[in-house]
């Protein structure tokens, strides 16, 4: 892959007007460039009530061989909210594009762009109430860069100090939450313990994943997650000191609870499959700016979560919590056929 570039940028005003000259002249950049990729823009801020739209603009530049191996329309727009660790999908392109590129033909050395445009309020459902949003887009193994966007009331809108206060105060009282997977009783899986086959904790945030890079396609398939963790433990996820009646509890003791979304991108389809999770954190939790981060780890079977596809394919997970997301795990998914000539 070329180590140009690839960006996109407008003026703030510009994402409401016509944006297509704008993205035509970015992908013709792009390629006098050789710079391949996917790149997004959004405006940093949303005024509720004075904009109807969230406007994401969106550029994709690749080989002909690219395009013909993971096409754009299996494109995913993750959306993570602030405030909340909330995550929303859309696809990026809503239908198959025309194909410029027979399946049969020899695909060349040329390269072509490809752009994009979403309303999120829309595609992703994102609500029309203040947040901030961390978007991003995934497309196999390829991840755009990450935009910000704050959605915030117009000026002319009366803020009331009190009802700010008590939102905050109801989004930051405790939740109690069953883990997910389940862990296992005893000896076994599910686990939340640091196991000699489990990554090292990041040193800085962050979610490390790992799985097999290659297995066959089993009756009864198995693919073994195994992940650790460094993030940030929003208030209403940390777990009270101990009382004196749960010290006397067996086993170890969570000082906070970190949802986790498990994505997973399969190159034979369009789309994602979302899992939700909840992981526990043992350690004591550590001041960080504002907040607190709390650092764990996790190993389950992904099969016993989802279905996995029969037929050939790759598959591709990311974990995101919050907006910090994971590098991304690939499993090459063979079928016993492909053993045979």
């Amino acid at each position: 892959m070329s180590e140009a570039r690839l960006s996109l940028a407008f003026e703030p005003a510009a994402h409401w007007e016509d944006t297509l000259p704008l993205l035509d002249d970015a992908i013709c950049d792009a390629l006098e460039r050789g710079a391949l990729g996917i790149a997004i823009a959004a405006p940093a801020m949303v005024a509720l009530g004075a904009r109807k739209t969230f406007p994401l603009s969106g550029i994709r530049v690749a080989t002909f061989a690219e395009v013909l191996r993971a096409p754009l329309y299996g494109a995913v727009v993750v959306c993570c909210c602030v405030e909340t660790g909330e995550v929303r999908l859309a696809a990026a392109v809503p239908e198959p594009l025309d194909k410029s590129i027979d399946d049969g033909e020899d695909p060349g050395q040329g390269k072509s762009g490809t752009l994009f445009q979403l309303d999120l309020f829309q595609a992703a459902g994102i609500p029309q109430k203040p947040a901030t949003w961390v978007i991003r887009v995934l497309l196999n193994d390829s991840v755009s860069n990450a935009v910000t966007v704050v959605l915030e009331p117009t000026k002319s809108v009366f803020r009331d100090p009190a009802a700010e206060a008590l939102v905050l105060e109801m989004l930051n009282r405790p939740v109690m939450r069953a883990l997910h997977p389940r862990p296992s009783l005893g000896p076994g899986l599910p686990s939340y313990e640091m196991l000699p086959e489990s990554p090292p904790t990041p040193t800085e945030a962050g979610i490390t994943l790992q799985i097999k890079r290659a297995q066959l396609i089993a009756e009864k398939p198995e693919l073994m997650v195994r992940g650790s963790f460094l993030v940030r433990v929003l208030p209403r996820d940390v777990r009270p000191p101990p009382t004196q009646d749960s010290a006397r509890m067996r086993g170890p003791r969570a000082t906070g609870q970190v949802p986790m979304t498990l994505l997973a991108v399969a190159s034979h389809t369009p789309g994602a499959i979302s899992t939700p999770l909840v992981v526990p954190t043992y350690q004591p939790l550590q001041p960080a700016g504002d907040g607190v981060t709390g650092s764990g780890a996790f190993t389950f079977d992904y099969c016993q979560l989802a279905r996995l596809a029969v037929q050939p394919h790759t598959l591709f997970l990311y974990a995101f919590a919050g907006t910090v997301m994971s590098n991304v795990a690939a499993c090459a998914m063979v079928h016993p056929n492909q053993l045979h000539d």
